[in-house]
């Protein structure tokens, strides 16, 4: 049996940067346009730790991260607020809540019906470990919160 050596395929060097006019051109007839570079976002300097839970139908908030953040176990007691249209909960010595053995904390029905919160929906956690508080935020609090930062960034009314 014979091998067949088979040569390697190299794409050729592309010719320097002077005999390409100078380097990289931005200009339209420039079939190497380099397109402007988008805004870097800041850095982030918050601690807010976030999480996602969904409901059960004893609305359960099951995100451990978030609760774990919080430095909240089992038997911490809890004070559910209605603020401003959001949940917070917080760490309270004569709250009505506590975190189960699971590591869990619940929603009672009654508050739960007046968000229009039900079994299965998704809510996401914004928990600030250093004020020992968690907001959830229903899917109708996100959309208020960011349909205009979305359209705002496509340039329209929607997006």
């Amino acid at each position: 049996m014979t091998s067949v050596v088979i040569a390697p395929l190299v794409p050729p060097a592309p010719p320097p940067a002077d005999a390409r006019g100078g380097g990289l051109s931005s200009g339209p007839e420039s079939s190497t346009s380099v397109p402007p570079l988008a805004a870097c976002p800041a850095i982030r300097t918050s601690s807010v730790v976030y999480g996602l839970s969904v409901l059960d139908h004893r609305g359960r908030v099951t995100d451990l991260v978030v609760l774990r953040a919080l430095d909240w176990t089992p038997g911490t007691r809890l004070r559910l607020r209605e603020v401003g249209g959001l949940l917070a909960v917080e760490a309270h010595a004569e709250g009505a809540l506590s975190v189960t053995k699971q590591g869990h904390f619940r929603i009672p029905a009654a508050t739960r019906h007046r968000h229009r919160l039900a079994t299965g929906d998704r809510v996401v956690l914004a928990a600030a470990p250093a004020a020992g508080r968690v907001f959830v935020l229903s899917l109708v609090v996100l959309d208020e919160l960011f349909t205009n930062r979305f359209a705002a960034a496509v340039g329209g009314d929607s997006w």
